[in-house]
């Protein structure tokens, strides 16, 4: 019995640290040769998202919600009874399709929208029948607050969440192309306190807290099922993840107008120890669209990038005054990345990686 008991520790020793020894890590990305080789200075826009092919923008201007080309073509704005924000916004994996929710929390009953970019052409996918210029305190009991678009992998499903109770979301699935929503699964966290979500392809992340901007718990889960798991806890607002979906890294909303400094963490999203962007004044970073290399402002005048987080930093880019252009990360996609030079949008064309 003895040896037995003491053989039965031993495989499950030895098992939890080859779980462990089987954890995605860090890879840095050579970023030695990474240049800026040109820049295209945009119009004045509030909040903008760059497509993940560096060629179109959707943005939210004088003229509400529209896209344009970086290059200034094809510009039109969206002829649509409400407010479909620029800043919560998900494009597909090909470029051709974003799909949009009605402003929220401001005051609206939100549908899921899609956007096809070239023609123009808007379809509600979730449409529930309540007028989405309705506001919360107004909206029937059983209507269908649908939030936090994320597009699937191969560009045919359009996940998000909606509320399921005050104390319960629901995530969901619905075709890109139209058709009827499927339940994913429920996560149990109270709605009032759901300050923000990020979607990998089979997972999500996503901040509960106080409105009133109290320290919160960031949690993951599968889409399909399993219980959430906490990785921070603490003041952070802003989650994205890594291409790959192994790392989550969390940010600080800036407080009236000022980048916080130096608080972004990387954590593993199969638990961990977080680690630092880069030593110095880390402000604003963002993913690069494949690898663990991480971009970021060092305020106030230049744009830096690392490997992986915890690498060196080299400088990238230099200006009078830089910042993210959308107020929250630089946004790095393919060849390009987005940022506000001396207060003007920019698009800058980035090559060596």
């Amino acid at each position: 019995m003895r040896r037995s008991a003491v053989f039965a520790a031993a495989v499950l020793v030895l098992s939890a640290c080859a779980a462990e020894d089987d954890r995605p890590e860090l890879v840095t990305t050579d970023v030695s040769s990474l240049r800026v080789t040109g820049e295209r200075e945009q119009i004045e826009m509030f909040s903008a998202s760059l497509s993940p092919d560096g060629k179109t923008l959707l943005y939210s201007g004088q003229d509400g919600t529209c896209v344009r080309g970086v290059d200034g073509s094809n510009e039109y704005c969206l002829d649509v009874d409400t407010d479909l924000f620029a800043d919560s916004a998900g494009w597909s994996p090909d470029s051709g399709k974003i799909a949009l929710v009605d402003a929220f929390p401001i005051g609206f009953e939100p549908d899921l929208w899609v956007l096809d970019v070239a023609s123009g052409e808007l379809t509600n996918l979730t449409d529930d029948g309540v007028e989405t210029d309705r506001s919360m305190a107004e909206v029937p009991a059983g209507a269908d607050v649908d939030v936090y678009p994320s597009w699937s992998a191969d560009g045919k499903q359009i996940r998000f969440v909606r509320k399921e109770s005050a104390d319960a979301m629901t995530l969901m699935s619905v075709p890109a192309d139209g058709g009827e929503p499927t339940r994913l699964r429920s996560v149990d966290t109270k709605w009032a306190e759901l300050l923000t979500v990020a979607w990998a392809d089979d997972t999500i992340a996503w901040l509960s807290g106080s409105p009133n901007g109290d320290d919160g718990v960031v949690r993951v889960a599968d889409t399909v099922g399993g219980d959430p798991r906490m990785l921070l806890d603490g003041d952070y607002w802003k989650l994205s993840f890594s291409a790959d979906g192994d790392f989550l890294l969390a940010d600080v909303y800036q407080d009236d107008g000022v980048p916080p400094v130096g608080k972004a963490r990387v954590v593993p999203v199969a638990g961990g120890e977080p680690v630092r962007v880069a030593d110095g004044e880390v402000t604003q970073p963002g993913w690069a669209p494949e690898g663990h290399a991480i971009a970021y402002i060092e305020t106030p005048d230049t744009l830096r990038v690392v490997g992986k987080p915890g690498d060196k930093p080299r400088d990238l880019h230099q200006a009078d005054a830089m910042s993210a252009a959308d107020l929250s990360r630089v946004q790095w996609v393919a060849g390009h990345m987005m940022v506000m030079v001396d207060d003007a949008p920019v698009v800058l064309a980035v090559d060596g990686t």
